[in-house]
């Protein structure tokens, strides 16, 4: 069908990216940095992972310039060629060969980068602490995602090693997709600290450095007013748990025997899959067979998503808010192979049954079906006296949250009451909150491998 073209073509990319002798060349060295990652404990061994990530990711973008220019040099060929009478065709055959061939080598260079981004992001993540709510505001705004040049390189770098030296670790923002304000965030005793460089000096008084300063704001007192939205946001005391420590041994029976699943409650179903067992990996490969081996009803609404759709999504649009793939509990081998892409994930919530299950402890909830689902999939409404009540929507981030973190059910619950009570004490107009949930460093860590 014509409405999904666009996606099946970047099904299309992704399976050739993966099959490329570069991509898969690359496995060893993402492992060894995923190990870097976890095994992190001490500054120097943030700054020496870090100091890897830049120069990889340098590398990678100093081949995508000189592939981009090539390719536009064979695009003008390509126009002068077509405008050549007689037609020169197998000219242009090979010309149009070569292109094909530059888009595909683009495209390995640039999935490598955005990998090692994901990386850097679950750097991010450890250095500020797994601080789902500093994160999300720092990643407020237009990703760059892009390392300086040479000038505002060198000036970044100076500021880094200075922090360095001064025995602070300072995160290079651009090394990631999550953190969108400033060019360095630093941790300092006193706190963390996130300033902007230019030229080699630290400014103050850029509209940057004013959206930044919101940010801060936020953080420090937990009210937002950013680009003229007003906003909040609220910390549950309850913990932020998860079922994430079902995925080692499920993705060990992938392994295995090519698909395993598990219904780690009774509204989330989880598909592993290991690509490399070839038919084996083919099971449930369609909706329909993942919704019947879940067991749940046809009538019900059930959402769907998974580490391969993420992967591919995110070389053009993240959201801060989510933990990255890189940042999971599982054996380094496991991480490495799903942000390779030769384990996948695939995460469903029956979202009818999650709102019924709402209702038994006094929220009123109303499943959204898709495609409104892509930015609200609940609608809730929990009674607070006789004549009063609090209503709201969950949004999307949330969905994902419960997808592939694999959330639990009762601590989305236990963050609904803690935005309604939140709201039923507050005065004024209602404004858009966000809730988020203590301990994640307890949720997010995990033993040496």
């Amino acid at each position: 069908m014509p409405a999904y073209r666009p996606f099946t073509r970047e099904v299309e990319r992704e399976i050739e990216i993966l099959g490329d002798p570069v991509w898969q060349q690359a496995r060893p060295t993402v492992a060894r940095l995923v190990r870097m990652l976890q095994r992190a404990e001490r500054y120097q061994d943030f700054w020496e992972l870090q100091l890897e990530l830049i120069s990889y990711v340098r590398g990678l973008q100093t081949a995508l310039g000189a592939l981009r220019s090539e390719l536009a040099d064979l695009k003008k060929k390509l126009a002068t060629l077509t405008a050549t009478q007689p037609t020169p065709l197998d000219a242009i055959r090979d010309v149009q060969s070569q292109i094909a061939d530059y888009k595909r080598r683009i495209d390995v260079q640039d999935g490598l980068r955005w990998l090692m981004l994901t990386i850097g992001d679950g750097l991010a993540w450890r250095c500020l602490d797994y601080d789902r709510a500093m994160i999300t505001i720092l990643g407020r705004g237009q990703r760059v995602a892009w390392l300086s040049g040479d000038e505002g390189w060198a000036a970044e770098l100076e500021h880094l090693r200075a922090e360095y030296e001064a025995g602070n670790f300072a995160l290079l923002n651009d090394m990631t997709t999550c953190i969108r304000n400033g060019d360095i965030t630093a941790r300092r005793p006193e706190g963390i600290n996130v300033y902007e460089v230019k030229a080699g000096e630290l400014r103050d008084d850029t509209p940057q450095m004013r959206r930044l300063q919101q940010a801060v704001d936020f953080i420090n007192t937990g009210e937002v007013n950013v680009d003229g939205e007003p906003g909040g946001y609220i910390r549950c005391r309850r913990r932020y748990r998860t079922h994430l420590a079902q995925l080692s041994a499920l993705l060990r029976k992938a392994e295995a025997q090519g698909t395993a699943t598990a219904k780690v409650s009774p509204v989330q179903f989880v598909i592993a899959v290991d690509f490399r067992k070839g038919e084996a990996a083919a099971k449930l490969s369609s909706y329909e067979d993942a919704l019947a081996a879940s067991g749940w009803s046809l009538d019900d609404i059930v959402l769907s998503t998974s580490t391969t759709i993420r992967r591919m999504r995110e070389r053009h649009h993240s959201f801060p808010s989510l933990a990255p793939l890189s940042l999971y509990p599982l054996e380094a081998e496991q991480v490495c192979d799903l942000l390779h892409g030769s384990l996948n994930i695939s995460g469903m919530i029956n979202v009818s049954l999650l709102a019924r299950s709402l209702g038994d402890h006094g929220i009123e909830a109303e499943p959204v079906a898709p495609p409104k689902s892509e930015e609200v999939f609940l609608r809730i409404f929990k009674r607070t006296s006789r004549s009063s009540g609090v209503e709201g929507s969950i949004v999307a981030d949330i969905r994902e949250m419960m997808m592939l973190e694999l959330m639990t059910p009762a601590t989305l619950r236990y963050g609904i009451d803690a935005l309604v009570d939140h709201v039923s004490a507050s005065s004024g107009a209602p404004q858009r909150e966000m809730v988020f949930w203590a301990d994640e460093a307890r949720t997010w860590s995990h033993p040496q491998n």
